[in-house]
């Protein structure tokens, strides 16, 4: 009587690259994570409130599309370009040197 060997579990899907999907979907995610603190990093100044509303609310419009899959998205790395895009025309205004910033050596 011979035994017959189970089949093993399948890989896991590759991708471009030769990385398994899971590991892909790990670094996008990484790379979104970083965008959106790229995003809410934001200086102290009289801009700030409005500027970090804007950017939550785009904030949340990727990780909705990204977590729920209702808005049509074409993927994480698209959502994690987008923001920093948008983060990008986004800018504060800069800081303003004066002598209380610079310690008094102006």
């Amino acid at each position: 009587m011979t035994s017959m060997t189970q089949p093993g579990p399948e890989p896991p899907p590759r991708v471009e690259g030769g990385k398994p999907a899971v590991e892909v979907e790990r670094d996008d995610l990484r790379e979104l994570l970083r965008a959106i603190v790229e995003a809410l990093d934001v200086p102290d100044g009289a801009g700030r409130s409005p500027l970090l509303d804007r950017r939550s609310a785009r904030i949340v419009e990727a990780l909705r599309a990204v977590l729920t899959g209702k808005t049509p998205s074409p993927g994480i790395p698209w959502e994690t370009a987008f923001l920093r895009m948008k983060t990008a025309e986004d800018r504060p205004v800069p800081y303003a040197l004066t002598a209380r910033t610079l310690g008094g050596d102006v």
